[in-house]
């Protein structure tokens, strides 16, 4: 969502979000997304354009010529129904999370839910929003990491057996 945030402030649109667009760099620390040969200046008119995108990630009003913002927040809703279901997008039919995967939980089945609405208006109105939304959900499905002893060989050493390397 961030990625998305920082193009649409820039008055980008990418138009093609799909998972072969979004890759990992440094050792998976950060996330790219790549294949901006569709991508357009964002134009508030309801001047006719070409249809472009891939179908199962452009939402209807993008294959009619009509891409905006909200466009691409469908493209990552669709993207990331992949990535958490592991099964493609339908085209212009995202299925609701619990359908495909009744035990997802509640809060990310309507993150996402509403990033694929049909109707434009119940989508996310921003990459902001979104990215608060699914950045919270994420952040309480987190697993809390269990905290280590400050020295994780002191019992070894104090029973002199010395059983770790660099620990006698």
């Amino acid at each position: 969502c961030e990625i998305v945030q920082y193009v649409h402030e820039n008055g980008v649109l990418h138009r093609d979000i799909k998972p072969s667009n979004i890759i990992l760099s440094d050792a998976g620390k950060r996330v790219v997304l790549v294949d901006f040969g569709l991508a357009r200046r964002l134009q508030y008119s309801r001047m006719q354009q070409t249809m472009v995108g891939t179908l199962g990630y452009a939402p209807i009003e993008q294959i009619q010529g009509q891409a905006e913002p909200r466009s691409d927040l469908y493209a990552l809703g669709a993207t990331l129904f992949e990535l958490v279901t592991g099964r493609p997008p339908n085209p212009f039919d995202v299925r609701l999370l619990h359908e495909v995967l009744p035990e997802a939980d509640d809060l990310l089945a309507e993150v996402m839910d509403k990033a694929v609405q049909e109707n434009i208006d119940r989508r996310y109105q921003s990459a902001g929003q979104f990215r608060a939304d699914l950045s919270g959900v994420l952040a309480r499905l987190r697993p809390k990491p269990l905290p280590m002893p400050a020295n994780p060989h002191a019992a070894t050493m104090q029973r002199g057996r010395g059983g770790c390397p660099g620990c006698a």
